[in-house]
């Protein structure tokens, strides 16, 4: 069992992040993508008390607000590799400019970045910065925003799974395909735990029905442009729920 867990944390932290675990990898145990779903709430929570150190230590030294979160979204975005606002801006130029379903597939994997992928991306930063120069003004709750975004946020991504199919086969997202039950129930219960811990009962209603419901949106568009998800269906998922999340407890 301890193997198992070992494998599954190198397998989200390796992926997700750019942080250093090699320490953590064991050639002697593989790990299973979809086994690792489990982890997605805690990888979340991590970079998200990271992140969110950044951002309480540089409110409190009294930089301005807009600086502040400008400095904490580039450290998120160096944690992450911007590998959620990749997933977004393939998305967007796919779903924007493809014909067909192949053609939409062919400009995803296609690592050139199109208009509707920018203006997205601009879109989404500035959204995260407005959001977070606003927590400025609450730097405590500007901490637990940056948890719960993060970590939900990456919760999110299980919708997709779970009402539609891999719109590709030989993908890595494809790995993803019905995952088990039991590391998903694990997921929402982690999440959910992490929620309560922070939120009253029904600030915690609020988020959890909006980003699951922006979640299964993305996740039948996605399913009536290409057929199903992809890993940049998931990472657009991630990123936009991250970006409302961040809107709504500014403002709970």
């Amino acid at each position: 069992m301890f193997k198992k867990l070992h494998a599954d944390l190198y397998c989200a932290l390796s992926f997700f992040t750019r942080l250093p675990v090699g320490w953590l990898h064991s050639d002697h145990f593989p790990f299973s993508f979809a086994r690792a779903i489990w982890t997605w709430p805690w990888v979340g929570l991590l970079l998200g008390a990271i992140t969110g150190g950044v951002f309480f230590l540089l409110n409190w030294i009294g930089l301005s607000a807009w600086v502040v979160a400008l400095i904490t979204l580039t450290v998120q975005l160096l944690l992450t590799g911007g590998l959620h606002e990749d997933g977004l801006a393939d998305t967007m130029d796919g779903f924007g400019g493809g014909k067909d379903k192949e053609h939409r597939l062919k400009i995803m994997r296609d690592s050139a970045i199109g208009s509707y992928g920018t203006l997205s991306l601009i879109i989404l930063l500035g959204i995260k910065s407005s959001a977070l120069a606003v927590l400025c003004t609450q730097s405590s709750m500007g901490y637990i925003a940056l948890m719960l975004s993060n970590c939900l946020a990456r919760t999110s991504m299980l919708v997709p799974l779970f009402c539609t199919n891999a719109a590709r086969k030989n993908g890595v997202a494809s790995q993803l395909e019905k995952p088990p039950l039991i590391p998903f129930w694990a997921a929402l219960i982690a999440a959910a735990v992490i929620s309560f811990a922070f939120l009253r009962l029904q600030e915690v209603i609020i988020l959890w029905l909006a980003i699951f419901a922006i979640a299964y949106t993305i996740a039948k568009i996605a399913y009536h442009k290409i057929g199903g998800y992809t890993g940049d269906v998931l990472g657009a998922t991630e990123t936009i729920n991250e970006a409302i999340l961040l809107v709504l407890l500014s403002y709970l």
